[in-house]
Order: structure tokens, then sequence, then C-alpha cells
């Protein structure tokens, strides 16, 4: 195929992913997972706004007329590029609400892959302001995995865990929004320590209106774990409060 015919195919929006053209040659399934990981160390080393469909190619080695054959757009070859790196769980059924949340977030594949993290930081900036990408991630990566959790929440409501007048809908949201925030300020993924410290003392407490337990809640002061110092802050060396202070003294 020339550069003419290259340049026609990558105009065309309205062929689906995943078919090939009629007459054409059948698609060959095997450069799928080659493709999908030269986007994904593509998105993960540059971001999501300076990935190109010709970048794909080049470091696949495959025509973009093969890409085209499969997703009609950069977004949804990133979207199932995502997906492959991060597939969803099974929602696991422990008993308790801390117990299930700790089944779902540290049995998740590639927890603390920096690649994952790397191609999710290079990923939020674009979903706030590409209209086609943050559809795709939201209906194919974010709604598959709120049920998931969700789930997990009105399972704990029927099992008399949660507070009356706890909102599972809202309560599912917490956690991905945390390790988003994580991500996007650190660069890394959450390991199991800071899932087990939001778990015991702010999911859970939150969700049965208990105080926080567990070895997390324990932990030293200064532990900054959560990114929160449990240090009490000391008034500043002449305000108000330090006066007050000395003249109790």
């Amino acid at each position: 195929m020339d550069k003419g015919q290259e340049g026609d195919l990558e105009g065309r929006g309205d062929e689906r992913p995943g078919t090939s053209r009629r007459g054409g040659r059948p698609r060959d399934a095997s450069r799928d997972a080659e493709i999908v990981a030269a986007a994904i160390e593509l998105v993960a080393a540059h971001g999501y706004d300076r990935l190109t469909i010709d970048a794909v190619a080049a470091r696949a080695r495959a025509g973009k007329a093969t890409i085209y054959r499969r997703w009609r757009s950069k977004a949804e070859l990133v979207i199932d590029a995502v997906i492959a790196l991060k597939p969803p769980s099974a929602a696991p059924d422990t008993g308790t609400l801390a117990g299930d949340l700790r089944g779902l977030c540290l049995t998740s594949p590639d927890l603390t892959e920096s690649l994952a993290a790397r191609v999710m930081a290079g990923l939020c900036p674009a979903i706030v302001d590409d209209a086609e990408l943050r559809s795709a991630f939201i209906e194919r990566f974010v709604a598959p995995r709120h049920a998931l959790m969700l789930e997990l929440f009105e399972r704990a409501a029927r099992r008399g865990e949660l507070a009356p007048g706890a909102d599972p809908a809202l309560l599912s949201t917490l956690l991905p929004a945390l390790v988003i925030h994580r991500v996007v300020t650190t660069g890394d993924l959450p390991a199991p320590p800071f899932f087990d410290r939001l778990i015991d003392e702010v999911i859970v407490p939150l969700a049965t209106g208990s105080r926080g337990t567990g070895a997390g809640a324990q932990g030293p002061p200064g532990d900054r774990s959560l990114g929160v110092s449990r240090r009490p802050a000391r008034a500043p060396r002449g305000s108000a409060a330090a006066l007050r202070r000395r003249r109790s003294l």
C-alpha cells in the first residue's frame, strides 16, 4: 500500500476496530499485542498528546494501514492498551468491606509496576482536554471498574456494615480518586501499605461510622505514607498562639 492509500485510510473514521475491509487481507491477530505494547511504551515515555500513529507503527514495525484496520483512532488504540495493561478483576467476597477492598486492591495486576503509573500519568492531562479520549476512557475503563467497586459497597450495605445514610455510589468513588491523585502527584502507583492505611483509616471509617483501626492507625508520628504528617503543627514564633503558650508556662 502506498502513502496515498495510507493517507486515505487515516482519514476514514467510519471503520470499526477489529474489522477488515471487504476483499482485503484477513486480520492477523498476532500483530495486536505488538501494536498495543508499542502504544503503552510510547504513552509512558511521552504522554498521550505527543503520541502519533506513525510512532506506534514504527515501534511495532507495522504499517499504519494495519493499525487503522483495528482501531479507528488514537484514542481507541490507547484505551485498549490501558485495558490490556490493567484488566479488571473479579469482585472478591471475603465477608467484610475491609477484606473485600484489600482483595480488590492488593491482587490487582501490576499494582506496583511503574510502567502502569507512567501510562496513567501520561493519560490524565489529556483526558481533561480531549473529549473523544475522555468518553472512551469513562465508558470502557472507568465504568466497569466503578461497577466493581460499587458492588463491594452495596454488598457491605446488605450485610449491615455501612452507617445509616451512607451512600455506596459516593463511597465507591473515593479510593479510585485517591489512587489517581497519588499517581499524578508522585508518578508512582501506591504500594500495599498505602492501601492498608487508606482502607483502615479513611474508607472503612467513613463507610461504617467507626474509628480507624488496624496497623496503619498505630503508625508512628510523622509517618507520611499517606502524604500527610501525623505530628501536630507548631505555632510560628511570634504568633498569638505562641505568645499565649509562653505566658501559660
